[in-house]
């Protein structure tokens, strides 16, 4: 039987008090042992948020950052055991395929190869002016940008080798964590705010300086990383304890009161922000959540008999009080004229240079199709095709869609990974919504990780957050959770013996 989490702040330090249980040096070491993987993929993440919110090759802080993760991924794969590939070979198998994508554009092709690729033309016309002759040369038309999204999918690794290694109650506390993280994101938004324009306390060089970009460079990836707290803290507020003292009460009514007062602070914050996408993730994040809490509640219920004691109305009386109170601070906050976000909305700016590039990066894609021009070497790529009506001082990075750019960057492998990793991705949600299996009841874990996977599909859209270390972290975690949620049962007793899944 697993142990109920020990004391600590939002039961974090349960891994540390179960180490001390022995009192004596050798039991501490054997139980920091059993929890390394928890620690080791907690740690991660911190640094991950502290040193990961931005992906450009020149950040520095990815310097220290990468080597970390390294080393984590080598701990991860030491520690791999055959079970924990058989429960979650799919999952890998398209990790593995997403690392050998970038490898593949980096390998020297002859030069009877490369030169025939679409949109090759005019490098083989300057080797040809230059006399370097049939060079061999790789896919990619930026090795050097390509390397880096390579070494980009250290992290998420890492994160994907650690986490599937981890029991239920360890990826439980996983959730916790990642709230304190994205509230400290939060705090430290609404900081910069209060200062002065690209002060101190803006983390990077190239940013929003005038916006609440919190630990990230974009406040496009804030405004993500904040509405995807909304579902983990209300997964986190309708938890309930193992004791028949801990499961009603004061605890339990002091837990759903901060989870609410949490999210009614994020909704104002992430007006603040400026992110217009943002607007449009939070609202799915609450309506989602909304739906979803009903149910939820109901699996918090003792006994079938205590259920039906209660109404729908009391079930309901959450989500729609989550509803109201989101929509009273939004208005609030629009009202003052704090509301960056939907004044950023209302101004919309038809001749804003992401709108503007989007067919000439369209064109860009079918010019270096079905190869693609190399994964990462969008900027190099866009700025051969540009039409000079675009021509401007500023350059764009990215396509703002990252489903077009992978695309284009991608070719057509790219798309069939794509395609692949989305049938795969819309079973495994359909059946974490209405489970297969006989006797098992939704999980609200699994839930919220394909809500999560859902805000960050609808976010690349307009913005590219996967490119970001730690919403890659989050979302290879929200993955996990789905396909845990979704395991088998036979594969769950092979690889721990867990039961079916508990109301969270």
């Amino acid at each position: 039987m697993t142990p109920a989490p020990g004391p600590g702040v939002l039961g974090l330090a349960y891994p540390f008090a179960a180490a001390r249980a022995g009192h004596s040096p050798r039991s501490f070491l054997r139980g920091l042992a059993a929890n390394a993987p928890f620690l080791v993929v907690a740690a991660l993440l911190i640094g991950t948020f502290l040193l990961g919110g931005s992906a450009r090759a020149g950040v520095q802080s990815l310097m220290v950052l990468r080597p970390l993760a390294a080393l984590a991924l080598g701990y991860g794969l030491w520690t791999l055991r055959p079970e924990h590939l058989r429960r979650h070979r799919v999952l890998l198998a398209l990790a593995l395929a997403v690392v050998a994508l970038p490898l593949l554009h980096l390998m020297p092709l002859p030069h009877a190869v490369w030169s025939a690729l679409p949109g090759r033309e005019q490098i083989v016309a300057i080797d040809r002016l230059a006399g370097l002759g049939q060079i061999a040369r790789p896919l990619s038309l930026v090795p050097d940008a390509t390397a880096n999204a390579l070494l980009s999918l250290l992290v998420p690794m890492a994160v994907l080798v650690l986490g599937i290694q981890l029991d239920r109650p360890s990826r439980k506390r996983l959730v916790p964590l990642i709230i304190l993280l994205a509230l400290a994101s939060a705090t430290l938004g609404v900081m910069q705010l209060l200062g002065p324009r690209g002060g101190p306390l803006y983390l990077y060089d190239i940013t929003n300086a005038d916006s609440a970009v919190g630990l990230f460079a974009n406040r496009n990836h804030q405004a993500c990383l904040l509405a995807m707290a909304i579902p983990l803290i209300a997964l986190w507020g309708t938890r309930r304890g193992r004791g028949p003292a801990q499961r009603s009460g004061p605890g339990t009514i002091l837990r759903r009161v901060c989870a609410l007062t949490a999210i009614g602070m994020l909704v104002p914050l992430i007006l603040v922000t400026g992110s217009r996408a943002g607007l449009l993730l939070a609202a799915i994040a609450i309506l989602a959540v909304a739906g979803l809490l009903p149910g939820w509640l109901a699996q918090a219920q003792e006994a079938r008999a205590r259920r039906r004691g209660r109404t729908t109305l009391s079930r309901l009386a959450l989500p729609l009080g989550l509803v109201s109170l989101a929509g009273l601070l939004a208005m609030a906050t629009a009202f003052t004229g704090r509301a960056e976000a939907w004044n950023r909305l209302r101004l919309y700016d038809p001749e804003d240079l992401r709108f503007r590039a989007f067919p000439a990066a369209a064109r860009a894609a079918w010019r270096y199709w079905p190869a693609g021009s190399g994964i990462g070497s969008f900027e190099a790529a866009y700025q051969s095709n540009e039409p000079d009506a675009l021509l401007a001082p500023g350059l764009l990075n990215h396509a703002h869609d990252d489903w077009l750019e992978l695309v284009m960057t991608g070719g057509l492998p790219a798309v069939i990974l794509l395609v692949t990793a989305l049938a795969v991705a819309i079973g495994a949600i359909f059946r974490v919504f209405r489970p297969t299996i006989p006797g098992r009841a939704a999980d609200p874990h699994g839930q919220v990780g394909a809500i999560l996977l859902g805000l960050v599909a609808v976010a690349s859209i307009g913005d590219y957050p996967l490119r970001t270390p730690a919403i890659e972290a989050i979302f290879v975690i929200a993955a996990i959770m789905v396909t845990c949620a979704v395991t088998p049962q036979a594969a769950i007793a092979a690889t721990g013996g867990e039961s079916a899944p508990r109301s969270y």
